[in-house]
């Protein structure tokens, strides 16, 4: 009886909330097809192939992020951006492609035909992340969560079904299927009335916020992605494959549950106006506990994987790295805590000066992996890396930290 009666009360409450329900599920699957993808190519590309594989979708992600030069925040203010911005955005979008590609032409041996495939996955991505800021905008959630995420299942079976074509190509055919979906999904057209915004923003307005929050994201994709990308432009192909077996085997389930609590947490604190330092402190232990669980089975997972599929003994697995990687993965599901808190109820001087030193620490880690490619090379390079994002990611933390703090103690005296 109480297993039917939870069986109603579940369909009732996917009836009533489909676009959530529908929601989680698209996220679900973009999160388990990267996995798997990444999975894959660790397992089965050769050393050259790992390495460009990892330079094609940091780079992917990292551009196709400038070219939106955070307007896809602005979208759920003011929805009428997302018409007036879109020509605005295609021009800025092939200035900044064509500017990359002529970085990567002189510092990569790409020839001609892999350049213009990367240009065009790149633009695919920017146009991909746009519908999905615009469907989001306009509270079309599932919309937005299939531009979002569904072409990263897709690509697992792509490179699973197809396995003759180079790395970029994959990118390629799976973002152009899934760009014309998304334009016949319409999630980016007129929102309806009742959920438009009432804020209006001015082109100077708009530009200077956007500017803003593009700042502010680039740092966190720049902390997720920047390595590969570094790593492959200085041509380093032993410590890009070396680190990217371990990153995809090790710390993709702890992340993708974590983002998935990021994303769940969110709207939730927001609604919280009484949070305090206690309440903090409380909140941010519950997450560090669930941190440290989720942690340990995708580390277990990894290990058990890197035993039975990839058949390594224990003296050929890396230690330092696993280390390195166990405490990183930690620290990002704490600091899930501390940036919800701040986005949620920072002033704006705080977020100023949070962005500032988080933005001084990002600039001290890109240099810090120039000087460490520069001097290394190899699994050496790899494990030097690896302890340089350990070192980041405290100081992100410590930073958010710090000034969540200071937030909720202002809260607290007013």
């Amino acid at each position: 009886m109480m297993v039917l009666k939870l069986w109603h009360r579940g369909v009732s409450f996917v009836r009533e909330n489909k676009d959530v329900t529908f929601s989680f599920l698209l996220y679900g699957s973009g999160l388990l097809g990267m996995l798997l993808s990444d999975l894959y190519v660790s397992s089965n590309f050769s050393t050259s192939n790992i390495a460009e594989w990892a330079f094609f979708k940091s780079t992917i992600l990292i551009v196709s992020t400038i070219c939106l030069l955070g307007f896809d925040q602005l979208f759920v203010r003011d929805q009428t951006l997302i018409k007036r911005y879109f020509y605005s955005f295609i021009g800025y979008t092939f200035l900044i492609v064509l500017s990359v590609l002529l970085i990567i032409y002189f510092l990569k041996d790409y020839n001609l035909t892999k350049l213009i495939l990367l240009g065009v996955a790149i633009v695919l991505m920017a146009v991909q992340n746009y519908i999905s800021a615009a469907s989001r905008g306009n509270y079309r959630l599932w919309k937005a969560q299939f531009s979002a995420n569904f072409w990263k299942l897709l690509l697992f079976l792509s490179i699973v079904l197809i396995p003759d074509y180079n790395t970029i190509e994959y990118f390629v055919i799976v973002l152009l299927f899934c760009v014309s979906v998304g334009f016949f999904l319409g999630g980016y057209k007129k929102v309806d009335s009742s959920f438009a915004s009432k804020e209006i923003l001015d082109n100077k307005t708009a530009r200077l916020m956007g500017i803003s929050f593009l700042l502010h994201n680039l740092t966190l994709v720049v902390a997720i992605y920047g390595e590969q990308f570094l790593i492959n432009l200085f041509g380093a192909e032993m410590t890009s494959s070396h680190l990217f077996k371990y990153v995809a085997i090790f710390t993709p389930i702890a992340l993708s549950l974590n983002g998935f609590l990021g994303f769940y947490l969110g709207p939730k604190i927001r609604i919280m106006n009484n949070m305090d330092l206690n309440g903090y402190f409380s909140f941010g232990l519950r997450i560090l506990f669930f941190s440290i669980i989720v942690v340990m089975i995708s580390f277990l997972f990894g290990i058990i994987y890197m035993k039975t599929i990839l058949d390594r003994s224990w003296s050929e697995l890396d230690y330092w790295i696993i280390v390195c990687l166990f405490v990183i993965t930690m620290i990002r599901g704490l600091y899930i805590a501390t940036s919800v808190c701040l986005g949620v109820f920072g002033t704006k001087k705080n977020l100023q000066k949070a962005a500032l030193y988080t933005w001084l620490t990002t600039i001290g880690y890109l240099i810090s992996i120039i000087i460490i490619l520069t001097a290394y090379t190899g699994i050496l390079a790899a494990e030097l890396i690896c302890f340089a994002t350990l070192i980041n990611w405290f100081l992100r933390l410590f930073i958010s930290n710090t000034f969540t703090v200071i937030t909720l103690k202002k809260r607290s005296i007013e």
